[in-house]
């Protein structure tokens, strides 16, 4: 059975139904966002020595709790559901690791917020050294204003994910992740803000 082939409200409903490869499918299908968190968290928060292991176990049990929890009728996309769970639980984790707790809630990336919080490991630099606000804001306010699978297009690309991790994650074909893409460097270009 390939993952790819099946929806993630159909794997749901499987996992439901007791089906283990159906949970293994969908584990595997997040494994990359799960990776993404993690390897980011590790290098900002190196002093803590953190376990990458731990994150990944951390991560796939956030999907397992993200599963019980999800509401189909609270309007939401599993994908959107899944990724705050998973991003809140290795935060979470996070703060278990650090001895002096007010130091890291005083300093981490509010994870609730719409943010794109992992830039792409080739320009990490260049994105990382810009730390003016406005230009914070302006690509928050860029992200929210596209509708809803263009940002999630957009933010995905921006964590460095590749087309194919992209399609499998939205269901969307890699001809149609291109066409948005397009459309977006085209918007971000008229603003001049960041290229991606």
């Amino acid at each position: 059975m390939n993952y790819q082939f099946y929806n993630d409200y159909e794997l749901i409903y499987l996992i439901k139904e007791e089906s283990e490869e159906a949970l293994e499918m969908l584990i595997r299908k997040y494994e990359p966002v799960i990776r993404s968190i993690s390897s980011i968290l590790i290098k900002n928060y190196s002093s803590l020595k953190l376990d990458y292991d731990d994150m990944i176990q951390e991560g796939r049990i956030a999907i397992i709790q993200a599963i019980e929890n999800f509401k189909d009728e609270k309007n939401i996309l599993f994908y959107t559901f899944v990724c705050t769970c998973i991003k809140r639980r290795l935060l979470n984790l996070l703060r278990t690791n650090q001895n002096i707790k007010n130091i890291i809630l005083n300093t981490a990336i509010d994870l609730d917020k719409e943010e794109i919080l992992y830039q792409p490991k080739d320009s990490y630099e260049a994105f990382s050294s810009v730390c003016d606000s406005e230009f914070i804001t302006n690509i928050i306010k860029f992200k929210n204003d596209l509708d809803i699978i263009d940002s999630q297009i957009f933010e995905l690309k921006c964590n460095n994910f590749t087309y194919e991790e992209i399609s499998i994650l939205l269901e969307i074909k890699n001809k149609s992740i291109d066409n948005r893409l397009l459309k977006i460097r085209k918007k971000l270009k008229l603003l001049d803000i960041i290229n991606i």
